[in-house]
């Protein structure tokens, strides 16, 4: 199996909330987001302690986190 990238494909997308938009646009709907600045050995450690837990014990930590960490 070959992947390849076609031209004018977009590689990712990503939402972003408000205040994270960059006043300068590449192109007429193409935008440029405000870059987080996270700890990655806090989000690290967020994950890890999420290993055993229920589903939903899962959902409600990760939106709490979420919520926590704009």
């Amino acid at each position: 199996m070959q992947a390849k990238i076609i031209l004018g494909e977009k590689l990712y997308e990503e939402l972003l909330a408000e205040g994270q938009l960059a006043a300068n646009q590449v192109y007429e709907k193409i935008f440029i987001g405000n870059s987080s600045h996270y700890v990655i050995e806090e989000t690290l450690a967020f994950v890890e302690s999420l290993e055993n837990k229920t589903d939903q014990e899962i959902r409600e930590e990760i939106v709490a986190f979420a919520n926590t960490h704009q």
